[in-house]
């Protein structure tokens, strides 16, 4: 261990080049900190704005992009143009998705809406009677209501995992009952009580269609129906807004929960009854295409970009996605971005700079210590040692600098951070304090595209970037030792090559 008392001997001997080294490390590593603070805190925003849009991807076809290449080569061809159906989404491909290991929870909902055969009343407010007065004269009160069907796969139920709605009696329905395609129902307690209706009650549930003569009159009515049985009640957690019940039907307390194959089921066999109904004329063939939506919630919103990597290899076709509100996550992460970007470059260029710098420096000093370098070596002093003797040297020095640059860095780091917001470098919204929300949370069935954001969790831009810390966090302070540890091991580098070339005996003699 003499060698690391001749390095801490030689600091404090040697002090104009002790000094000189620690005013260049301790230059470098506030630099160095202001920006891995900068680019950490940068990060953080953008982990912030990706949660508080939601953990939640979703499975789906991207209509514009299908559209946009089938109409441009339309276009290009001269032909006439005929409606043409994308590629359909795959109910195997969303279950093999759904079995990746960062997905928490996953569900496969199916909207329909189907007519309570046997009649039942819906539920409403007041308020939606005051409001919407034309669904509540005679003829809508005679008339059987649609009813807002959720199907869903039974592996979990978006609207229960999301606290929308909570079970009160009963249970939800299983994997084994989606796959075997049992009609069975959950519905609201209020929809129970208004109706008497009780657990392992029927309801007769199914679309009507009707048919029509030349003068389009109602000729027949074919009814697709089943039995559901009610196997659960759930109480509704949280309530629309009253502005945005157009339609009281559409009350969370009138939706039904059942499973996804079972409105498949009936859907298809109604679609191919309407095709033949209306097209037996035409010669169109048309193909039945479920319209479903998958989504998956992801366990941290920081692997949602890992989970779409990893899961491009399921897609069956390039118009289909997995979207997690891409474009309002870009619209706000922009400016972010461009920060991260110059703190990188800034960063990792004044490491690499600082390493080039102190390196010219101790080769420098080098030819001055040739003498004492030539004396070890004839002592039978290792090189090895002799080099860590150096290492050694800039450690100390290195390990002062960095230590009191936390301090001053984390000062400096907090004026470049207020010029940044003041001058809206971060941040390209006219008002911060700006609440954006896209859509609310009463149902999973939100519009295409867009994912609910949590209750209490809209993207308040300005708030994220006021509680961001901009300075002293572990992270930080780890990469910054680790960059001066770098800096050290490559500055050492240099002097290391031209030891290992000494010749004790010629240093001597030339001396």
């Amino acid at each position: 261990m003499d060698f690391l008392i001749r390095a801490i001997k030689n600091v404090y001997r040697k002090k104009s080049k002790s000094i000189l080294l620690f005013i260049t490390f301790f230059i470098i590593a506030n630099i160095v900190f202001c920006g891995f603070a900068v680019l950490s805190a940068s990060q953080n925003i953008s982990t912030e704005i990706r949660r508080k849009l939601g953990t939640e991807v979703l499975y789906q076809i991207d209509y514009t992009k299908f559209y946009d290449e089938y109409y441009e080569n339309c276009e290009k061809s001269g032909e006439e143009c005929e409606y043409k159906q994308p590629p359909a989404l795959s109910i195997e491909t969303a279950k093999q998705i759904a079995n990746h290991e960062n997905v928490a929870f996953f569900d496969i909902t199916m909207t329909a809406f189907f007519k309570a055969l046997n009649g039942h009343q819906f539920y409403y407010t007041e308020e939606d009677k005051e409001r919407s007065p034309w669904y509540f004269d005679e003829e809508n009160q005679s008339a059987t209501i649609n009813a807002q069907i959720l199907g869903g796969a039974g592996k979990s139920i978006l609207d229960f995992e999301n606290s929308i709605v909570s079970l009160v009696e009963g249970r939800l329905y299983t994997e084994e009952e989606v796959e075997q395609e049992k009609p069975v129902v959950v519905i609201s307690e209020e929809l129970a009580i208004l109706n008497g209706y009780q657990i392992g009650d029927l309801i007769d549930m199914g679309v009507s269609l009707p048919e029509y003569n030349a003068k389009w009159e109602v000729t027949n009515w074919n009814n697709i129906s089943l039995q559901f049985e009610i196997i659960g009640l759930f109480d509704v957690l949280v309530q629309p807004e009253n502005d945005s019940i157009w339609d009281p039907t559409r009350r969370p307390e009138n939706i039904m929960y059942v499973p996804f194959s079972v409105v498949d089921q009936i859907q298809e066999e109604a679609f191919y009854i309407q095709m033949e109904m209306y097209n037996k004329d035409e010669g169109n063939e048309y193909t039945y295409q479920p319209n479903f939506t998958v989504v998956y919630n992801i366990d941290d919103p920081i692997n949602i970009d890992k989970f779409r990597e990893d899961s491009k290899k399921y897609l069956t076709s390039d118009y289909h996605m997995l979207y997690a509100n891409d474009h309002q996550f870009e619209q706000m992460n922009e400016p972010i971005k461009s920060i991260n970007i110059l703190a990188k470059i800034a960063t990792y260029a004044m490491v690499l700079n600082g390493a080039i710098i102190v390196s010219l420096i101790t080769a420098l000093t080098l030819r001055e210590r040739n003498y004492e370098i030539g004396v070890f070596l004839s002592i039978g002093v290792t090189k090895i040692k002799i080099i860590s003797q150096f290492f050694i040297e800039l450690l100390v020095v290195a390990a002062i600098a960095f230590t009191l640059s936390l301090g001053t860095g984390h000062l400096l780091t907090g004026k470049v951070s207020e010029i940044l917001i003041s001058n809206g470098a971060i941040g390209e919204m006219e008002d911060p304090n700006i609440d954006i929300g896209f859509s609310s949370k009463v149902s999973s069935i939100g519009k295409p595209g867009i994912l609910p954001i949590e209750e209490g969790n809209e993207v308040n831009f300005g708030e994220i970037v006021n509680n961001t810390t901009f300075g002293l966090t572990r992270d930080v302070v780890i990469n910054v030792f680790l960059s001066g540890l770098f800096i050290i091991l490559i500055s050492t580098l240099i002097p290391s090559l031209l030891i290992m070339r000494f010749n004790p005996k010629k240093i001597l003699a030339d001396k």
